[in-house]
This record gives C-alpha cells, sequence and structure tokens, in this order.
C-alpha cells in the first residue's frame, strides 16, 4: 500500500505538466490545441500518466529494503514503536543508505532514479513556464486584453506548481538524498506525509486567491445558501405560526 500511495502522488505533477503544455501551445503554437479533444491524444497522455504510476510503484517495490531483515528495520521498527505506540513489523519501505556501514548501492541507484524523474518533471514544467512568460511578451499576434489573460492563467498555474514542489518534493528530496551525506533531517522526515496531506487544500486556495472567477464563484455559492437558509428559515416560523 505505501508504494501505491507514493506511485498515485505522482498524478498532481505528471497533470502540471500537462497543463504547462497546454498553456505554452495555447500561446505559441494555437493550432495544437484540437490535439486536446482527440480521443488519441487523451489516451497518450493517460498511457504517460499510467506509465509514470507504475514506474513509481516499481521502484518502490523492488528498489526499497523495507521486507529484509536488517539492523536498519529492526531499528526503524523500534523507534517507531517508541514514538507512536505501535509496533508494525511489515510493510515498511525502508531506504537503508548505509548497510553495515558501506554504501548501499542498490539504494543510491533507486535514489538516482527518484531524483532523475522528480527533478525531470519540475525542469520540463519551469521550461515550458519560462517560454510561455516569454512568447506572451514577445507576440505580436496577441491582443493586449488577451496577453493579460495568458499572463493572468500562467501566474495561477506557477503559484499552483509551487506549492506541491515545497510541500512534497522538497521535504522528499531532503530526506531520501540528505542520508547519503550523513546528515541528519529528521524535521523534513518527520513533515513529509503532514505535508503531502496537507497540499491539495493549499492548491484550492490558490486558485481561489488568484482567479477573480473561481472567487466570484465561491462568493455567490456562499451567498446563495445563505439566502436559501434564511428562506428556509421563515417558512418554519410561519408554518409555527399558523399551527400556533
Amino acid at each position: 500500500m505505501g508504494a501505491l500511495f507514493i506511485a498515485f502522488e505522482s498524478v498532481p505533477f505528471s497533470l502540471l505538466v500537462i497543463h504547462f503544455l497546454y498553456r505554452y501551445w495555447s500561446v505559441r503554437r494555437p493550432h495544437l490545441i484540437h490535439l486536446f479533444t482527440r480521443t488519441s491524444f487523451i489516451v497518450l497522455l493517460f498511457t504517460v500518466i499510467v506509465g509514470v504510476i507504475i514506474t513509481w510503484f516499481l521502484i518502490c517495490y523492488y528498489g526499497t529494503v523495507g521486507e529484509e531483515d536488517s539492523e536498519g528495520r529492526r531499528a526503524l521498527i523500534s523507534e517507531y514503536e517508541k514514538t507512536y505506540g505501535k509496533r508494525i513489523e511489515t510493510g515498511w519501505m525502508l531506504l537503508d543508505h548505509w548497510r553495515d556501514d558501506q554504501l548501499n548501492v542498490r539504494i543510491l541507484i533507486t535514489v538516482i532514479i527518484m531524483n532523475v524523474i522528480m527533478l525531470s518533471s519540475v525542469a520540463l514544467a519551469s521550461s515550458l513556464a519560462f517560454l510561455t512568460f516569454h512568447h506572451i511578451s514577445q507576440s505580436q499576434k496577441l491582443s493586449a486584453q488577451a496577453g493579460l489573460l495568458q499572463r493572468k492563467l500562467l501566474i495561477a498555474l506557477c503559484a499552483q506548481a509551487a506549492v506541491p514542489s515545497l510541500f512534497v518534493y522538497t521535504p522528499y528530496l531532503l530526506t531520501i538524498d540528505m542520508p547519503f551525506l550523513r546528515l541528519p533531517v529528521p524535521l523534513a522526515h518527520d513533515l513529509s506525509v503532514p505535508l503531502t496531506t496537507f497540499f491539495p487544500p493549499c492548491d484550492s486556495a490558490i486558485l481561489l486567491l488568484l482567479i477573480s472567477d473561481y472567487r466570484r464563484g465561491l462568493v455567490g455559492m456562499v451567498r446563495r445558501t445563505q439566502v436559501e437558509q434564511s428562506s428556509a428559515m421563515r417558512v418554519s416560523t410561519v408554518a409555527s405560526e399558523v399551527i400556533a
């Protein structure tokens, strides 16, 4: 289950890269936007996302050593029991960077692959964002209003992408990389899961703060709910008076 949890955490990042690609095409290659409505292209994107999920699952399942009996695994079980009061013997995914004071080559390869996947998605999204900003400022075909709208949408997307980068990638990269340097990162380790859990609502909050249409829609929903509740109370009061 742990491997599946981490594998599915890759989905938001894959979707963000696709979103950056859409924003880039909408500015630089608008004639390609129609591909997003074609079944074959949608299947291709879906296949890429599933491929990334499967890759992460295989890396976590076969690249970690949590099921092997080792000093690191026993220490982890003991530390978890001491901290949380529960003893869990199975289901661990352990990155035992230094086994018997020797560099664990298997874990080194696993971490390198993890770093390549994570940093590649960040680099690709950043490149698309930079190119989109550049073409918005240089384009002669966009009207002032269209350019302003594209810039606003891109800024919102960049802010949206920054949330999982800070809440997920940063603590995970610190947690899996720093032990190779024999540097303890207990804070990043302890915060990694809470931050991962916390980032979806922050992701929504970013959109509400930056996109005025979303804010107006939310305010309209709240006001409509209040009006409906007020009307229901008045009807209830009138009905009570009639009965009395």
